[in-house]
């Protein structure tokens, strides 16, 4: 919606039409010269008057409509620059902290077992490619062209179980994963599985439930708990509820940008 309103040029066109005609009905009716020549000077001036008028009317709503877009194009920098803070606090915390410690035990410990070290890689390679992939939608964002898929078999109770090995120790988990396969991309699942893990830990849940099944139209990851899971603003955001004014706050922004990967 414009915040800055502008004059339709139709409706001084039709003030000046409606005064000329009453001028001209002045000067069809008067019998005195004078005061018919007095009437005509008026009509000119009054016509020049309005021309005048709707040259700065003209000039005033162009300077409207480029501020209303200056103001759009600020709003618009102001959504991607909290879009950016809300998916770098929600989405990437936890993967870049699992790569950061787990290439630093590979330095460190040079006498790991093999299979531990090989979980460690695979963890530093799910990691960077779930932190690749953020990076790419948002630049995505910017230049508003989807960012590509990387499409595949999505084992979902290996996703959530990942995600879950990265949260810090201050929250718990209680989980009952059944094996749930689905067609999508692993980056995007882990980063709605953690996105909503993390808007919870922020929301101060420190124990949750994660269960996960494959029903007969749709693998599925449930997160729940005892009490208020989300914020308000998450609900809002996850649920696609627009009547709520919390566009701005990190936690609209982060979930709506999950909601919108899952869909």
């Amino acid at each position: 919606m414009p915040r800055h309103t502008t004059t339709p040029p139709t409706f001084v066109l039709f003030a000046i039409g409606g005064g000329l005609l009453f001028i001209l009905g002045g000067i069809l009716t008067t019998m005195s010269s004078n005061a018919r020549i007095a009437l005509i000077a008026t009509a000119v001036a009054f016509l020049g008057l309005g021309l005048y008028t709707l040259v700065v009317i003209a000039k005033t709503n162009r300077l409207s409509e480029s501020l209303n877009e200056a103001e759009n194009d600020l709003e618009r920098q102001r959504s991607a620059d909290a879009g950016l803070r809300a998916r770098m606090a929600y989405t990437l915390r936890e993967p870049l902290t699992t790569i950061i410690g787990y290439a630093d035990r590979m330095a460190n410990e040079p006498d790991l077992e093999e299979a531990e070290r090989i979980e460690m890689a695979l963890a530093i390679r799910e990691g960077a490619r779930e932190v690749e992939q953020v990076l790419a939608d948002l630049a995505a964002e910017g230049e508003g062209v989807a960012a590509p898929l990387s499409r595949g078999v999505v084992l979902l109770h290996d996703e959530a179980k990942s995600v879950i090995g990265t949260v810090p120790y201050d929250t718990t988990f209680e989980t009952d994963f059944e094996e749930a396969r689905a067609w999508a991309d692993s980056a995007h699942v882990r980063q709605v599985i953690r996105t909503i893990v993390n808007a919870a830990r922020d929301h101060g849940v420190p124990h949750m439930t994660v269960h996960t099944e494959e029903r007969p139209d749709r693998a599925a990851v449930t997160i729940s708990t005892k009490g208020e899971l989300l914020p308000e603003a998450a609900v809002a955001a996850l649920t696609g509820d627009e009547t709520l004014d919390a566009e701005h706050s990190d936690d609209f922004v982060a979930l709506a940008g999950a909601r919108q990967s899952a869909l």
